[in-house]
């Protein structure tokens, strides 16, 4: 039995409401029990950005929340499907972005980026990025204004990467990955 056959998840089911529709519906007060998902704070914002995972009926979710010290709400139902990816918040765009990841319980990791601006997910069109991963980890650098992602597995425990990558985009909107290999 490989590691993956013990954490596979279904394809996410599409529902005939819509987004507004389903959030009213569920009339969640706070985000489902949920794993391999993740987190930022939008420091612009003040809010605690959670995106994605996988639930406890094993499936993958493409939900967004968000929580101000005080409630979680639900902003975004129709975000990337995604869970085991990274993200990191750009504090100099007000952003979150999003990397890699898996968006089936079987499929293969991806190398999409994807951007959230407090509104809606946007995915990149970004022609040079890091090989497709899951587990990597990202963060931003103040310093330089530039987020660092590192490491990362195409599978569990197969092939770590020791990858260093940069990822900056200017006013104009020119999004770009840039390997970096710190000496």
């Amino acid at each position: 039995m490989e590691w993956h056959d013990l954490i596979t998840l279904p394809d996410p089911v599409e529902s005939d409401l819509t987004p507004l529709e389903s959030a009213q519906a569920g009339g969640l007060k706070r985000p489902e029990n949920r794993s391999f998902h993740n987190m930022v704070y939008d420091s612009r914002r003040g809010v605690v950005v959670l995106h994605g995972g996988g639930n406890s009926s094993w499936s993958v979710l493409r939900d967004t929340w968000e929580y101000d010290g005080t409630a979680w709400k639900r902003v975004n139902t129709v975000g990337p499907v995604r869970y085991v990816h990274s993200m990191a918040y750009d504090a100099n765009r007000g952003v979150t972005v999003l990397f890699g990841g898996r968006n089936t319980g079987s499929g293969d990791p991806l190398s999409e980026t994807w951007e959230w601006d407090g509104q809606a997910w946007r995915e990149l069109d970004v022609p040079l990025k890091p090989k497709s991963v899951i587990f990597g980890d990202m963060v931003f650098d103040e310093n330089r204004g530039k987020i660092v992602y590192f490491g990362g597995m195409p599978w569990f425990m197969v092939d770590l990467s020791s990858d260093t990558w940069e990822y900056s985009s200017s006013t104009s909107h020119v999004e770009q990955w840039r390997q970096h290999d710190p000496r």
